[in-house]
């Protein structure tokens, strides 16, 4: 008689999948106009608090005309930040003159 052959248990492994083959890659789709709008608002936004830095720093050295001038243009880039305008009336508690001005009482 002869010998039975061994019986094996285990299972025989998975058949291994094909590379994938590489793709190109995708193309970034055209931006539309709504992202448009957000980036440019974005950069006048940045604009603005630029502005309204260099307007602290010229309050801070008491010139006064050249951070009116600073917080004005900040307000034009960017009218949904009110800081701007509450930092150019804060000017006016600074400068008794300006203030007048401010106020239309000159």
């Amino acid at each position: 008689m002869e010998p039975a052959e061994p019986v094996n248990t285990a299972q025989a492994a998975p058949a291994k999948a094909a590379p994938a083959k590489p793709s190109k890659p995708a193309e970034p789709e055209p931006e539309s106009e709504e992202q448009r709008e957000q980036k440019a608002k974005a950069q006048r936004k940045e604009q603005a608090l630029e502005e309204k830095e260099q307007g602290n720093a010229a309050y801070k050295a008491k010139d006064f005309d050249v951070a009116i001038g600073h917080y004005d243009k900040a307000y034009e880039l960017y009218d949904e930040d009110i800081s701007f305008l509450t930092n150019r009336q804060g000017h006016s508690y600074a400068c008794a003159p300006c203030g007048a001005l401010w106020f239309g009482k000159a």
